[in-house]
């Protein structure tokens, strides 16, 4: 008589046990390799998981987790350097050329220092010409202009090349505003990267990655991620909502070790409206950006003897060399309030380009 085979059911609640443990490993990695976000799952949780699986060895890396990875790395960014660069070229000239070399220490902190410079230039335009300087600690603020375009509201013909001083603070209470801060800039940011992020993510763009790979730069190793966009990729920026380039390519430099985005290139031709038909135009436009000096201590050094503006009626009187002529006075304090508006416009500005890696 053949021998029944003995069954244990008190063993199919710990094989429950091990194929839900199993599901639970297995299903998060599958969901990390696909490009598919369930509608029940919120995208914050894949992001993070994207974050996880790259750090496991051995496993393949895809452009998603590579990515994703590196915005969380970029938010602990601390002490840097960025240098940014635009230009828009006709084929035979450039049209446009605007560099920006900044240096930031203690990011989002209340004992941020930041180091600007920009310079460029509209070919077209006279009088366009660009190149200034601020130093940034906490609320004081020193800037130094050489030439700034007059089509922003700053006459600048009378502070130009020599340093001056302004605490934001006062500066911000006599004009009765009160600017964001870093951190506000910086979260304001995040917020609307999120959603372009999620919007591209809708669109599938990690389907249209042209190609993905591993590099070599002056001895440093990179993923290199070449992204396929469509025209219409920068809708949701803000400042950028209009432009419109025909198939741009954007490309992504992650430290294959530290996973910090460390360079992005974009490329692009911009598109023209031409009645109700958008053409080629020709111009072609370049935007490149590149993190360097990742922690490193930066050593500000404040200017020496700078010469101090007390509110918006000090810089409206400095601009225009008022000195006891009544109709200059007249002037100058009906010029203060726009004057005053317009310049901390500009420094916020500044802020943002400081802080847009961090803040994405």
């Amino acid at each position: 008589m053949a021998k029944k085979k003995q069954t244990y059911p008190h063993n199919k609640p710990i094989l429950i046990v091990i194929a839900i443990l199993l599901l639970l490993i297995i299903f998060p990695i599958i969901l990390s390799y696909s490009n598919f976000y369930p509608p029940f799952i919120d995208k914050k949780v894949i992001y993070f998981l994207d974050s996880v699986v790259v750090d496991i060895p051995f496993l393949p890396k895809t452009p998603k987790q590579v990515f994703t990875k590196s915005l969380f790395r970029n938010q602990n960014l601390q002490n840097y350097h960025l240098t940014s660069k635009l230009d828009l070229d006709s084929g035979k000239v450039k049209l446009l050329e605007f560099t920006a070399i900044q240096a930031v220490e203690k990011a989002g902190s209340f004992e941020t220092k930041t180091r600007a410079k920009i310079v460029g230039n509209i070919n077209f335009i006279p009088g366009s010409q660009t190149e200034f300087e601020t130093i940034k600690s906490q609320n004081e603020l020193y800037f130094k202009i050489t030439s700034l375009p007059q089509a922003i509201g700053i006459n600048t013909a009378n502070l130009q090349k020599e340093w001056y001083k302004i605490d934001l603070d006062a500066f911000q209470k006599a004009l009765g505003v009160k600017a964001r801060n870093d951190q506000q800039i910086i979260d304001d940011i995040r917020v609307e990267f999120q959603k372009v992020q999620s919007g591209l993510i809708d669109k599938s763009i990690f389907s249209k990655v042209k190609s993905f790979k591993k590099t070599k730069i002056a001895k440093n190793s990179f993923y290199e991620i070449k992204l396929a966009l469509d025209q219409n990729s920068f809708k949701k920026f803000p400042l950028l909502s209009e432009l419109k380039i025909d198939k741009p390519i954007l490309t992504l430099w992650v430290n294959s070790g530290s996973y910090h985005l460390t360079k992005l290139d974009l490329v692009g031709e911009v598109l023209s409206k031409n009645s109700k038909v958008e053409t080629n135009s020709n111009l072609k436009l370049h935007f490149s950006s590149v993190l360097t000096n990742i922690g490193t201590v930066q050593n500000f050094e404040m200017p020496k003897n700078p010469t101090a503006i007390k509110d918006p009626l000090d810089l409206a009187m400095k601009s225009t060399q008022t000195t006891g002529n009544v109709d200059k006075l007249f002037a100058a304090t009906s010029l203060q309030k726009d004057l005053g508006e317009n310049f901390l416009t500009v420094e916020r500005l500044i802020s943002v380009l400081l802080l847009i890696l961090k803040a994405i």
